[in-house]
């Protein structure tokens, strides 16, 4: 059950369906310039490595200059932004989405790379994140990126992407129960770590008794 679970949002046929792009801001990356990147340099991008499947991967080597937040302030991230990878969108293991830490606040983007802001009052981004994550939004990128003839995604795609969107408190109250059971998961996943380490000792005090017993006769 834990290895199986993923969040679902169970869409009531009342709902609307509306594009993407016009209950959240879709922001495209920029193409910096390979060169303008350095280890020492303040500044976090967020390049396409860093978007793992559910999964934020942190860069410590892909900085740039301090100057370029006033520079290319349009595409400046914020902790909680969505991002998705738009090139090899999907992989085997699913599609390549995840949430902008808080030490990458005021991030840059970079090329091959979208983000997502949730517009107030219209739209709860983990809401926008749980549909992402859902069935549905896989197999629309997957057909877009067939059609292509190549692993690519489109920003213009991304943007007609349609999700449910119910009333803002009824998006809030589904993402609640959703954290809720993730929490519930977490701590059964700590629950079987903590009982596979005692079965080890366990075993270890049970195979250490016998090698005794053996030595004595």
């Amino acid at each position: 059950v834990l290895d199986h679970y993923r969040p679902h949002i169970p869409i009531h046929p009342d709902w609307p369906m509306v594009e993407l792009g016009k209950v959240s801001q879709v922001i495209s990356g920029f193409s910096f310039d390979s060169k303008d990147f350095a280890p020492n340099n303040p500044v976090k991008c967020v390049k396409i490595a860093n978007v793992g499947v559910r999964e934020f991967v942190v860069d410590e080597e892909n900085n740039l200059p301090f100057d370029y937040r006033e520079t290319y302030p349009t595409y400046m991230l914020r902790s909680g932004d969505l991002v998705i990878a738009l090139t090899r969108s999907i992989i085997s293991t699913g599609l390549k989405v995840a949430v902008v830490p808080l030490e990458y606040h005021h991030s840059l983007l970079n090329q091959r790379v979208a983000a997502i802001r949730e517009r107030q009052d219209i739209s709860d981004i983990r809401f926008i994140y749980y549909s992402l994550c859902s069935v549905p939004t896989y197999r629309y990128i997957e057909e877009k990126a067939r059609s292509l003839m190549q692993p690519n995604l489109s920003v213009v795609d991304l943007k007609k992407l349609e999700i449910p969107i119910p009333p803002i408190t009824t998006q809030r109250g589904i993402v609640a129960e959703i954290e809720a059971e993730q929490g519930l998961v977490a701590a059964n996943r700590e629950l079987i770590n903590r009982f596979e380490q005692k079965i080890q000792v366990a075993l270890a005090r049970i195979w250490g008794k016998v090698e005794a017993t053996k030595d004595e006769v």
